[in-house]
């Protein structure tokens, strides 16, 4: 065959080896991402087969009893408190159920309790939702707002500012007393943002300090200057639930990995303040195996909280929070 003829061949043979090479190299991407689900999914299995078999210290033993309790329980979930919700996504859906179970054990428990969701749940985590359904679990299915999802959603419905609202994280093991001493103290302080978990926001007369140097609250003062941090829960008064309703998905743009910050410029601008619960911050214990991943390496180690801050407070917001922290030092 003449080498004219072979060279032609070649020619067209060319862009079909780059396309089966490009085809190849996608396929091998999409088994390595499943493979590293399916592990995920095992170490869990396996976690939680030990947990059950043979918990290590207080905290095991009461992520066992409220697999149990997840198990063979029909009692509600609800009471007669503030609602509550939450978000969860991805492998985060395959202990949800423990998040929420520790929340319908509580002493007070949440006039209703949502689950609000991107995408509908499958195989064996819709089985789980469904039994909590049984028990009072609202599962709703919305647009996808990031961390955002676990309140703005809720604010959207009718008549979702008229009353405060707690959220709570999908990682957490909540005791029984978190959300009555929540509710305790809005009906006390209403106008106030509640919170067990804050950090204290520094800021001069120009600019917010970086993130890395806020510090943890260490006292049950109320500040616009203090930040709620979303993991131990917060109560929101209405009138920051309607704020936030008003500017809408402004934080799509300016603060999409930190729904805390997002809410704690929106309450500055308001005027309104937070206070932690006690003097001293309560971090829960988290749901074994959920602390692997999650936004802290983005929003911290990445640096992506400082740009989300400039983004999100106004310069006017910057100088109440300012001024704030001036007259703390003269006086």
């Amino acid at each position: 065959m003449p080498a004219s003829v072979w060279r032609r061949i070649r020619a067209r043979l060319r862009p079909l080896r780059a396309r089966a090479t490009a085809a190849s190299s996608r396929a091998t991407d999409l088994v390595k991402r499943v493979a590293g689900r399916v592990a995920k999914r095992v170490a869990s299995a396996r976690g939680g087969l030990r947990i059950l078999v043979r918990p290590r210290g207080a905290d095991e033993r009461d992520v066992r009893s409220l697999m149990l309790r997840h198990a063979f329980s029909r009692s509600t979930l609800l009471g007669d408190q503030p609602r509550v919700s939450l978000t969860s996504y991805g492998w985060r859906l395959d202990t949800v159920h423990l998040a929420i179970e520790s929340i319908g054990r509580g002493s007070a428990r949440p006039r209703t309790l949502t689950l609000w969701l991107e995408a509908p749940p499958t195989g064996r985590i819709r089985r789980r939702l469904r039994r909590l359904e049984r028990r009072g679990l609202r599962v709703r299915l919305t647009e996808g707002y990031g961390p955002h999802t676990k309140y703005y959603p809720e604010i959207r419905l009718p008549g979702g500012t008229e009353s405060p609202l707690v959220t709570a994280d999908d990682d957490m093991v909540y005791p029984p007393d978190w959300l009555r001493q929540l509710d305790s103290a809005a009906r006390d302080e209403p106008e106030l943002i509640h919170c067990h978990r804050a950090h204290r926001v520094l800021a001069t007369d120009d600019a917010i300090a970086p993130y890395t140097e806020w510090t943890p609250v260490a006292d049950r003062t109320p500040r616009l200057g203090n930040l709620a941090t979303g993991v131990s829960g917060v109560i929101y008064p209405p009138r920051v639930l309607r704020a936030l309703a008003a500017r809408g998905t402004d934080f799509r743009d300016a603060s999409p990995t930190a729904d805390d910050i997002w809410i704690h410029a929106t309450a500055v601008e308001e005027g309104i303040a937070t206070r932690q619960l006690s003097r001293s911050a309560r971090l829960f214990p988290a749901v074994p195996g959920t602390q692997v991943y999650g936004l802290y390496a983005h929003n911290v180690v990445g640096g992506a909280n400082d740009a989300q801050v400039a983004a999100s407070y106004s310069a006017a917001a910057v100088a109440q929070l300012a001024a704030e922290s001036e007259a703390e030092r003269d006086a």
